[in-house]
């Protein structure tokens, strides 16, 4: 059996994780992106790119490669959001895109113009869902891998908070920051700061009382990457399996994006007990949820944020009822149906 090479993101969180630190830390600053064409399955494009350009290959081969000047390619996805990154070095990846000869206009003439497909992230930062990932040199001069919000993303955020600073309540604001949807990388927790600091500033000039620090988010943690595949028995060969989405469909408040049940799940409650707890958590029924949590999802819901619902299912060999966790991710990439020691 050869390498399974792992490339489909569960969530926009793990395909920024996967990207910046391990991929850019490492050297892979040239990109390519893309998009799968509506009519074409997202899997034969995976299976195609392994192929072309050999990704599924040992730790080993890559160093022996880099000592040969070759260079290493990485893939990840996430739903129809492709992209290929590359090191410095010779590769078939750089043939296949060369750049593309453009015909502009300016001055009266008309001329031809040459852009290159392979983009860099020293001077073309990766946007990717409100994030920018980029390398910049950091006070030492020493390159560095940079994830924040893009510039773009958060000048709509503050603007959007910086107008309710003196209008809402403290509790109103907590909530914001708590519920802010990007991870905390350093210059991320930058950014937060100062909005925070903003915030607080506006509201001592009209007397109003400061919003406590302890509301931002400032440790980041790892989250799991891949959609892992079950083998071909059925049998849990890795932790999650995909639910039919035809199966979640009723009253659609939101997306629900990709939906996965842990296999931990599965291997209690059975796929038809977990498509109706999840048409309840699309409808809005948010189950067994503190009113606390209840009233966190209807702010949600308007302001698009994080979605937490909890249910007691029926387990597959007896009247017990197995409780079980479905998180929607803030940016509705994906649905999770997990246990609570998942």
């Amino acid at each position: 059996m050869g390498r399974i090479y792992r490339c489909e993101a569960v969530s926009v969180e793990a395909f920024v994780q996967q990207l910046a630190c391990a991929c850019v830390r490492h050297g892979y600053w040239n990109y390519v992106r893309g998009e799968v064409p509506a009519r074409k399955d997202p899997r034969a494009l995976d299976e195609k790119f392994i192929a072309r350009y050999e990704l599924a290959i040992s730790p080993s081969t890559r160093y022996r490669r880099k000592k040969e000047g070759v260079a290493s390619v990485q893939y990840l996805r996430l739903g129809r959001e492709w992209v290929l990154v590359a090191t410095k070095g010779e590769h078939r990846f750089y043939e296949d895109h060369p750049p593309r000869m453009v015909r502009v206009r300016g001055g009266g003439r008309s001329r031809l113009k040459s852009i290159p497909q392979v983009r860099s992230m020293r001077t073309h930062p990766f946007r990717f869902h409100g994030y920018s990932v980029s390398v910049k040199r950091d006070r030492e001069g020493r390159l560095r891998t940079s994830v924040r919000i893009h510039p773009e993303e958060y000048r709509r955020l503050k603007v959007g908070l910086m107008a309710r600073a003196t209008v809402v309540g403290v509790g109103w604001i907590e909530a914001w920051f708590r519920e802010l949807w990007f991870a905390p990388y350093a210059p991320i927790r930058s950014q937060v700061l100062s909005l925070h600091r903003q915030v607080n500033f506006e509201r001592k000039l009209v007397g109003l009382p400061v919003v406590p620090r302890s509301c931002v988010r400032l440790v980041r943690r790892s989250v799991p990457v891949f959609v892992k595949p079950v083998d071909e028995d059925g049998r849990g060969m890795q932790r999650c399996r995909m639910v039919d989405p035809e199966q979640c469909r009723s009253r659609e408040l939101f997306r629900l994006g990709r939906v996965i049940a842990t296999h931990g799940v599965l291997a209690l409650v059975s796929e038809e007990e977990v498509a109706v707890a999840v048409n309840r958590h699309l409808s809005g029924d948010w189950g067994d949820v503190c009113a606390e949590d209840r009233q966190a999802n209807e702010h949600a819901l308007r302001r698009g944020a994080r979605l937490l619902s909890t249910y007691h299912l029926r387990s597959l060999d007896a009247d017990e009822r197995v409780k079980v966790y479905i998180i929607t991710e803030a940016d509705r990439s994906c649905t999770t149906v997990l246990l609570p020691a998942e």
